[in-house]
């Protein structure tokens, strides 16, 4: 047990001498409050070492955090780059999508009026083969009388052939030779129109033939670009 101040000092003032039992429980005290105090001083120490590890890793994780947090932002900031590049190819893309539509729709209505021209061209080439059908038959009909009457004359004398000049049958007949001329040059002229008609058909099928090629290729263009369109939404979704 420590023995008070008061009763050291008093002791000491009054030169009473201390005792061996005295000096020693005070030496023990002594003792026990120095190793209270180097355990209380190891104690702050070890608290102190694990507060400064705790600290360490705290820095630590904050600077990996923080390295982490930078790469995330420059990636983030990548990423937005791409991004804003899809947009632009997404809307340019778009556009094409579009002018590719005017031009699909642009040449249907031309290949509508191909086929119409084609259709009307046809037709006008059926009218044309009726037409000469019916001439070149009237024709026939014409040559055969004429061939008739000419053998009629031919088969007469002279004197016979010149009363047939005065007659109206040999007048029909001159008659018959002129119509007949007259119809083999429409004949030729409707045979002009005709091979002009079937010209135009031709032209027409032609230019028809390329336009369902043109027609074709933008469709199959529309499709592409629709679907790399659709390919690149997925992958940014």
């Amino acid at each position: 047990m420590d023995l008070p101040r008061d009763v050291e000092t008093t002791n000491h003032s009054l030169e009473i001498p201390i005792t061996m039992d005295a000096l020693q429980k005070k030496l023990f005290a002594a003792q026990g409050s120095q190793l209270r105090l180097y355990e209380q001083y190891m104690s702050s120490v070890s608290r102190l070492k694990k507060k400064d590890q705790g600290i360490d890793l705290v820095r630590s994780e904050a600077s990996i955090n923080a390295q982490a947090l930078k790469k995330l932002v420059e990636e983030d900031q990548i990423l937005r780059g791409e991004y804003d590049d899809l947009v632009n190819q997404c809307n340019d893309l778009k556009r094409e999508c579009f002018i590719y539509q005017l031009d699909l729709e642009a040449s249907k209505r031309s290949g509508n009026k191909s086929e119409q021209r084609a259709r009307e061209a046809d037709s006008r080439a059926r009218v044309l083969e009726q037409e000469l059908k019916h001439v070149y038959s009237i024709i026939k009909k014409h040559e055969s009388l004429v061939d008739s009457v000419l053998a009629t004359i031919v088969s007469e004398d002279e004197t016979k052939l010149s009363k047939w000049d005065q007659k109206p049958s040999m007048q029909k007949a001159a008659s018959l030779v002129s119509l007949v001329t007259e119809m083999h040059n429409e004949k030729h002229f409707l045979t002009l129109k005709l091979d002009r008609a079937e010209q135009e058909v031709k032209r027409v099928r032609e230019q028809n033939r390329e336009l369902k090629k043109e027609n074709l290729k933008l469709s199959k263009q529309g499709r592409m670009s629709h679907l790399t369109s659709k390919k690149r939404k997925e992958k940014d979704a």
